[in-house]
């Protein structure tokens, strides 16, 4: 997967593998006879998705789970499928029935939804090491990078869609965003979408996540700002048939976005693909990549190399630092006979160029039990995550997978690793909440990105930080359209930006109304 994209064989032998891997691509996810919807992308209130996924974790229902953001056709579908094989929880009976009545439209019609939150926050954000990004997770562990700085927020979200789910839609989503005495108008996301067959074409400023985890995706993990982009995917898994058939369901995405200008060649390109496989109800497996042009000692070449570069042909095989890669495997194996026990994990690789397991490997492992059997429907979970001493470095490589002082990937940075627990229930049809810890320990090695001690290169960097942190929050349907959401948390840093003796206790409180159709 990582190798094959820089390959150093003769100029026919490489275009003839270019154009194989398209037609294989092509054959493999867009047959011209399945037809799928096309719509905006799931609501910022997950319930849906959540309850949803625990089908999926419990191999009652073939969906590809890696694939977190969803669209609202994608989601009627799945709830189609339940109601067909008559696998609703008597839980869920209310919800998704009420979901099934208020989705059912057709031809042009309008989708509005609107959020209003109050966020209350002592907490700082800190630095990645080498790197001019900031992290926060108290309150950006998955908000798209909404809330990076302490204080109080008054954020009201208006989006209204407009859609054909036959061919088009249109997502507006603004922001208006009151802090630090001052009102703020900014893009969260837009987006227009336009389908044909089963295939999407999206263009806009679109956020996403991708991963198996809860807590420990490695990329695109729901903690990064939208990217403008143009994105090509597959709306609805497709069976695989012929010789490729044990794969059985797949899916796959391909985007061409553009960086800021804090970048070694500023607003360079990011390009972003996934595959992704249901090899059966009770095994998934996945492979991305994302390659940005302009590596770190960049060459100042003509841009029909840079095009070679991305597709697998290289003109000088010597050349280096054409771009930065990083690529990830990911996989969901599911035990239903241990109480639908689910382990997964992912491996990523950072610069395709060497493998050393030391500096290029980073992984994340974890173990979920979807439903305890219980009356709420018990969901509890474990995720383990480790990072190298080069992953998504921004300050001494430039390049580094960071977007508006927010990395791409986790937000733990590099040189660390990360312990993450949760429980989650539903209590009854419309309630649901979850009681989340985690333990983080950053600048594991105290190494720089040479595998040199960090701080005698770099005196800011005493001491390791750790981070205990946990979160607790609880949501509600109030109405059909109208849910209410209260988060609490509370973060003890020690250590807090790498400064000795420096430790601090950091809260939140946020409440939010929302009104979804």
């Amino acid at each position: 997967m990582v190798r094959g994209f820089t390959a150093r064989t003769s100029v026919g032998r490489t275009k003839n593998k270019t154009i194989k891997k398209l037609i294989i691509v092509l054959f493999m996810f867009c047959p011209l006879s399945s037809w799928a919807k096309v719509s905006h992308e799931s609501p910022k209130d997950q319930q849906i998705v959540n309850r949803i996924e625990r089908y999926t974790q419990k191999a009652k229902l073939v969906d590809i789970y890696s694939y977190h953001t969803k669209t609202s056709a994608q989601i009627d579908a799945l709830i189609e499928r339940l109601f067909d094989a008559n696998q609703v929880s008597s839980v869920d009976q209310e919800l998704f029935e009420a979901y099934r009545k208020s989705h059912n439209q057709t031809g042009f019609h309008l989708v509005p939804e609107l959020y209003v939150n109050t966020l209350v926050s002592d907490a700082k954000p800190s630095r990645f090491l080498q790197s001019d990004a900031l992290l926060n997770p108290l309150l950006n562990e998955k908000e798209g990078g909404r809330y990076l700085d302490s204080g109080t927020y008054f954020n009201i979200e208006p989006r209204l869609i407009v859609e054909n789910q036959n061919f088009i839609s249109l997502d507006l989503w603004p922001r208006f965003v009151w802090h630090d005495d001052a009102w703020h108008a900014k893009w969260f996301q837009y987006a227009l979408k336009l389908g044909v067959g089963n295939l999407e074409l999206a263009v806009g400023k679109i956020h996403f996540q991708w991963g198996q985890g809860r807590y420990s995706r490695m990329m695109f993990g729901g903690s990064q700002k939208a990217l403008p982009m143009v994105r090509l995917q597959n709306v609805e898994p497709v069976d695989l048939d012929g010789f490729l058939s044990f794969l059985g369901q797949g899916r796959f995405t391909l985007f061409v976005a553009r960086m800021d200008e804090n970048q070694v060649l500023p607003h360079s390109t990011l390009i972003g693909e996934r595959i992704a496989f249901e090899i059966s109800p009770r095994f998934e497996l996945g492979l991305a990549q994302s390659i940005q042009i302009g590596g770190s000692g960049y060459p100042d070449i003509p841009w029909y190399e840079n095009v070679g570069e991305v597709i697998g042909f290289r003109t000088d095989p010597n050349s280096t630092n054409f771009t930065n890669r990083n690529a990830q495997i990911d996989f969901r194996w599911k035990f239903p006979q241990f109480y639908d026990l689910n382990v997964f994990g992912e491996l990523f690789i950072e610069d395709c160029c060497t493998i050393n397991f030391d500096k290029n490997i980073g992984q994340s492992i974890g173990l979920e039990i979807p439903d305890l059997g219980d009356r709420h429907q018990t969901r509890l979970g474990a995720e383990f995550l480790r990072t190298t001493y080069a992953y998504n470095l921004h300050s001494e490589y430039l390049s580094g997978f960071i977007y508006e002082g927010v990395s791409l990937g986790h937000h733990i940075g590099s040189d660390s690793v990360g312990y993450y627990f949760y429980v989650d229930q539903s209590l009854g049809s419309k309630t649901d909440h979850e009681l989340a810890f985690a333990f983080e320990l950053r600048q594991v090695g105290e190494y720089t990105s040479r595998k040199k001690d960090i701080r005698t290169k770099f005196p800011d960097f005493e001491k390791r930080e750790y981070r205990y942190r946990f979160n607790y929050t609880i949501q509600t349907r109030l109405m059909t359209h109208i849910i209410a959401k209260v988060l609490a948390g509370y973060e003890r840093v020690q250590n807090f930006d790498y400064i000795d003796a420096q430790d601090e206790n950091f809260f939140v409180g946020s409440v939010e109304l929302g009104y979804q159709w």
